[in-house]
């Protein structure tokens, strides 16, 4: 029988989805977060295709197909989401998914779908094994699995990390400074993957952005929701300008940046967080897992019902509302003109699909591996380093602003859209 794994947060839409799975013959592993998923997949729940959400607590559904599809390349993933945009679509197929739904959605065709996806891949998909080589080794009651390189005792997951392989957690007193760049007004998940195994005890923290001039959208709120729920609590957030990962000579976009003022501004932002700090006392230490009164905060700043200025006396850290940290004002016609800008492309990717990636030139590179280095994602390989893997890239550039011989090029229509309608500079926004 056929197993798919089904990772929805919604319990409703989970359990109507499984059992129409069931209904169709398949046996279903459910998993209501992407850690959960992780967990099931790592226990020896192996599965023939898996259907991810993407607006998942905790590790995203991209992120999770991210994970997925280094782990294993023969599953067959399809994203069921109601993020319904073009953009969205690609950015989920070019990571690793093999088909897109979007809600509301037939149940009948996301069944034919996953029943057409599996089909393909049983054909096309990487042969078995020969018999000679097994892919789990045997000894008394120990047993190896290569695939998902886990070691059992009598059918017992053994942890072989290091106790120093585990980070500890910042502890009240530290101070935690967090920094992302933003990427299409969000924080990337490679970054908050990153991330995700640093825990506080109500450790302070400072969380920043860094954009290219146009936008920083959401990407502060994101990241200080995000280290909320690891044990932290946002005192301070900013948001400053530093040169467009697509700027270039012909196309600059906040060229130059940071220059003389941001870092004037930086400096002084930084001066009032310490000065804030020094006014409170260290946080009590909490157990990220169970800190209920970490929890309530982040439940409070969410709902924009506590804020820096209203803190009490007594000292205690209260977190920032990010929701006002106001963006430096675009004037309407360069916005409406990039609208329109995007608009055109769509229209063109829906007539002739094209996708963009960074591009390497055999003359200028001298295979010296620093773009393999620079990659967050391993989309370059050592010895191949002209090429880049599609489902892995995330154009953010890396590898072009870091190669020293202007070994790699992006060729993207956004970098003169983007130097057209946003060369009006932007100052550094923070908030205490």
């Amino acid at each position: 029988m056929k197993r798919v794994l089904v990772v929805e947060d919604e319990a409703s839409i989970r359990e109507m989805v499984a059992l129409n799975l069931k209904m169709a013959g398949w046996e279903v592993v459910e998993a209501p977060s992407a850690e959960r998923a992780l967990e099931l997949m790592h226990h020896g729940e192996e599965c023939d295709a898996a259907l991810l959400d993407i607006m998942l607590p905790g590790m995203d559904g991209l992120s999770l197909c991210e994970t997925i599809r280094r782990e294993n390349n023969e599953i067959g993933i399809i994203i069921v989401s109601a993020k319904g945009q073009e953009s969205d679509k690609i950015r989920g197929l070019s990571i690793g998914a093999d088909d897109y739904i979007t809600k509301p959605f037939s149940v009948s065709e996301l069944v034919a779908r996953l029943e057409a996806l599996t089909r393909r891949i049983k054909r096309g998909g990487v042969p078995a094994k020969p018999a000679g080589e097994q892919e789990q080794l045997i000894s008394g009651p120990f047993v190896l699995d290569e695939k998902s390189r886990m070691l059992y005792k009598n059918g017992t997951a053994i942890d072989l990390t290091h106790p120093a392989g585990y980070p500890a957690p910042l502890p009240g007193e530290a101070v935690a400074i967090f920094a992302v760049p933003v990427y299409g007004g969000h924080v990337a998940p490679v970054a908050l993957e990153r991330l995700r195994e640093i825990r506080g005890e109500g450790t302070p923290a400072v969380v920043l952005a860094v954009y290219g001039n146009r936008s920083f959208g959401t990407a502060v709120a994101e990241l200080a929701s995000f280290v909320a729920g690891r044990g932290f609590v946002p005192v301070a957030a900013g948001a400053f300008v530093g040169e467009h990962s697509y700027s270039t000579p012909a196309t600059p976009i906040a060229q130059g940046r940071p220059d003389a003022r941001d870092l004037i501004a930086a400096t002084a932002f930084g001066a009032q967080v310490r000065e804030k700090l020094a006014k409170t006392g260290p946080s009590p230490g909490k157990n990220p897992e169970t800190a209920s009164d970490t929890a309530a905060t982040t439940r409070a700043t969410k709902t924009g019902s506590m804020d820096a200025a209203k803190a009490p006396a007594t000292g205690a850290l209260v977190p920032i509302d990010p929701a006002k940290l106001r963006e430096p004002r675009t004037p309407l016609l360069p916005k409406l003109r990039f609208i329109r800008f995007v608009l055109g492309y769509r229209r063109r990717q829906k007539r002739n699909p094209v996708v963009l990636l960074p591009e390497g030139d055999a003359a200028r590179c001298t295979q010296c591996g620093r773009c393999v280095a620079l990659c967050p994602t391993q989309a370059i390989a050592r010895g191949d380093e002209l090429h880049t893997d599609p489902a892995r890239c995330i154009r953010c550039c890396a590898c072009v602003k870091g190669c020293a011989f202007g070994a790699r090029t992006f060729r993207t229509p956004f970098a003169a859209a983007l130097a057209r309608n946003f060369a009006r500079r932007k100052p550094p926004v923070t908030l205490l």
